[in-house]
């Protein structure tokens, strides 16, 4: 959505931008798919829509693109990892940390084990860890690439015309390649500096390893490639603490902060003591009983509007859908899961003839409900991050502040969902009696001015 918002500017402006995608987003007309699966077999193209833009933004004076995009093409693209820039900008900041922790993770699952052929085993500890890789899982992945290279010996020379067969084989390799170097650097860290640096995450299908800061890969992968970074966002705050979260000296730093453009009237924060809402919501029936009579109260207050409701779990998503199904009201429902999420946004951003009400544990950003899409959101509870992750909980142990901070930005990204414009409006709601506590502790956090737009019923 941001990225294409700055192609409109640009073109509004006859500004030279260059757009650049990953390659799934170029099509292959010599193969009829994407670029990305046409790289994997057959010749390379001699005219290649994703070498062309590719070559664009390399040219370019000005160039954007996702932060996973960049942090891709610094570690595995020969071409783009030695560039310089003079300035790297980073639009929503506030989110940056939260990639440079995820990319280049090692994620470890039963299925990999399968086709590698080691032995699978759960991991929670880094004495576990280093046995595992060391005893068991380095020398039998070095096995199977050794096997690998061996019984398909295109995987060492020339990768010309392959088939789909092949070229599966070819992506296990590298991914097996990948992980065994993975694995070489996490062995030579001492416990303690693994125990600083990174966390060991449960997954669905097995586990990873994920760094615990952002800050080794920014100075890897950005500050070592430019003059000088700008870091822009509408929610920063504790912007000294974010600032060493990515490695760089406050010292270096300059601060601008701007006003806000939006008027308080059209932005209004309504909150309404409905109960705590806490893990242990499920077995307070007064309190479900509280908060399912708000809502409704509130959906016929904007009986004739859309809107959104953000439950911080999917538990209480759920359960609001269903019994509101039971009732029935005059919106029409929207839910979604993990699976089906982009489709379910579609689907209620696009049927504009009705009256509609999207129901999501997740959906803080990333959702533009402009105008009369979205005049009205609810938070059922204050959306800290769930802290039964393992890295989740980890950070939080070694800042509270981190913690608040999230919750900070969910709820103003959150109110930001309907209010898109200077001349747009909408109103949030927030039921959860939580959110006392956090203004009280991290009063600070919240941009100077949202209090100004804070009504208490």
């Amino acid at each position: 959505i941001l990225q294409k918002q700055y192609e409109d500017v640009a073109t509004q402006n006859k500004i030279n931008l260059a757009s650049f995608y990953g390659r799934q987003n170029y099509k292959c007309s010599n193969k009829n798919t994407n670029c990305e699966t046409g790289a994997m077999f057959g010749k390379k193209c001699k005219s290649c829509p994703y070498d062309k833009a590719r070559e664009r933004a390399l040219a370019s004076q000005l160039c954007v693109m996702n932060y996973d995009l960049f942090l891709s093409l610094k570690e595995y693209s020969e071409k783009f990892r030695d560039v310089r820039f003079s300035s790297i900008i980073c639009d929503e900041a506030h989110k940056l940390e939260s990639f440079l922790t995820d990319f280049n993770t090692l994620d470890w699952t039963t299925e990999k084990c399968s086709y590698y052929e080691v032995e699978y085993m759960d991991i929670l500890k880094y004495e576990h860890l280093c046995s595992y890789f060391n005893e068991i899982a380095i020398p039998l992945l070095r096995e199977y690439l050794v096997f690998m290279e061996d019984e398909y010996p295109y995987i060492m020379g020339e990768r010309g015309d392959l088939d789909i067969s092949e070229t599966k084989i070819i992506q296990r390799y590298d991914m097996g390649f990948e992980d065994l170097r993975k694995m070489g650097e996490l062995v030579k860290l001492s416990k303690k500096d693994f125990e600083f640096k990174h966390s060991i995450v449960t997954t669905e299908k097995g586990w990873k390893v994920k760094h615990l800061f952002g800050a080794e890969n920014c100075i890897k992968y950005m500050q070592n490639y430019c003059e000088k970074m700008i870091f822009l966002s509408g929610t920063f705050p504790n912007i000294h603490e974010t600032i060493e979260e990515l490695g760089i000296p406050v010292e270096e730093c300059e601060i601008l902060r701007l006003p806000t453009t939006f008027a308080k009237e059209n932005r209004q924060f309504v909150y309404i003591p409905v109960g705590k809402v806490n893990s242990n919501w499920n077995n307070d029936e007064i309190l479900k009983q509280n908060i399912l009579d708000t809502v409704l109260d509130l959906l016929n207050v904007h009986n004739t509007e859309n809107g959104i409701i953000h439950t911080s779990s999917f538990a209480i998503a759920t359960w609001l859908f269903d019994e509101l199904t039971k009732i029935g009201t005059k919106h029409i429902l929207y839910h979604h899961n993990d699976g089906n999420r982009d489709k379910v946004i579609k689907e209620f951003t696009t049927n504009i003839h009705e009256t509609k009400l999207l129901i999501s544990p997740s959906i803080t950003e990333g959702l533009d409900l402009k105008d009369d899409l979205g005049r009205f959101a609810i938070f059922v509870k204050v959306p800290y991050p769930y802290l039964g992750d393992q890295w989740v909980k980890k950070r939080t142990d070694t800042s509270q502040e981190w913690y608040m901070k999230q919750a900070v930005i969910n709820i103003v990204q959150g109110a930001g969902r309907v209010v898109r414009d200077v001349n747009d409006y909408g109103v949030t709601y927030m039921l959860d009696t939580c959110y006392e506590q956090l203004v009280k502790n991290a009063y600070y956090m919240f941009p100077e001015y949202w209090h100004e737009a804070v009504v208490k019923l």
